[in-house]
């Protein structure tokens, strides 16, 4: 199931549960609004994980701050946060692997929990690619969501 959350500065998308519709929105929203954008922010994450729910709160918090903030250089401004389960990654990653984000992804993904930054530069035809290493705290996950 998808829930698509506009808050203002950031779009907040989810996919999880049911894989197969899930991974056709994912794939729809990869070609036609991803590819459109500049920045965006994937969060994968497994219900099973303990480390994906210790960090899961944090991530909100930082999303909901980023979300209501109006002043700095444009903070979260135009960005997507993609919140995506483990059977969404793994089904996308397994039956779409020639995508160019399941490619993305599957190299970037080495564990549960992972964020990923990605600046798609249209002009140059370059995606820039930042996994998030810092600690587990709502500051740190905002400052990197948010640069």
């Amino acid at each position: 199931m998808v829930q698509n959350i506009y808050t203002g500065m950031l779009s907040v998308l989810r996919f999880e549960d049911d894989q197969t519709l899930s991974t056709k929105e994912f794939i729809f929203f990869l070609e036609n609004i991803i590819g459109k954008r500049s920045d965006f922010v994937f969060f994968v994450h497994a219900s099973w994980c303990g480390a994906c729910q210790s960090m899961l709160p944090h991530v909100e918090e930082a999303i909901a701050a980023l979300s209501k903030s109006k002043k700095g250089k444009g903070k979260g401004k135009g960005k997507y946060f993609v919140s995506v389960s483990d059977t969404v990654y793994s089904h996308m990653t397994r039956v779409h692997p020639e995508h160019t984000f399941a490619r993305l992804l599957s190299t970037t993904v080495v564990g549960f929990p992972t964020l990923v930054c990605v600046t798609n530069e249209t002009k140059k035809n370059v995606m820039k690619v930042n996994v998030y290493n810092g600690d587990r705290s709502t500051p740190s996950i905002q400052k990197f969501i948010g640069r």
